[in-house]
């Protein structure tokens, strides 16, 4: 599982080992928003709030990542791995740490580059 505060401090996005992310209101203790479109079920590893506040990114244990805003359209990733995700702070390109760094461009998912000079797994990114 893994958590993220939006940019506000008002909500915490939480990636659950059942593929939704689930999005907190945090004053009132309860789920206001929950996003299931990881159909391919499998755990997410890692869940990032954008700078902007505008969007979310999650990543799951066989390498999807999924970027949305709330009303805004689905961007799918197939990354090699994603064991974690952090936002540029313009929000406009998302890092996925894995079996090597990748760096995307969200709103559309095309991959700009990749680093795999690391010799074991990235676990974190920030």
């Amino acid at each position: 599982m893994s958590l993220s505060w939006s940019p506000d401090g008002k909500h915490l996005a939480e990636a659950s080992f059942d593929g939704t992310v689930r999005v907190w209101e945090v004053t009132a203790g309860k789920t206001i928003y929950i996003y299931t479109g990881h159909a391919s079920g499998a755990p997410l590893r890692s869940v990032a709030w954008s700078l902007d506040g505008r969007s979310l990114a999650a990543a799951s244990a066989n390498g999807e990542v999924h970027t949305w805003g709330f009303g805004v359209q689905v961007v799918t990733y197939k990354a090699k791995s994603a064991l974690a995700l952090a936002w540029s702070p313009d929000s406009k390109r998302l890092a996925t740490g894995g079996e090597g760094i990748q760096i995307i461009t969200p709103a559309t998912g095309k991959l700009l580059f990749t680093y795999r000079g690391q010799p074991t797994a990235i676990s974190a990114v920030a």
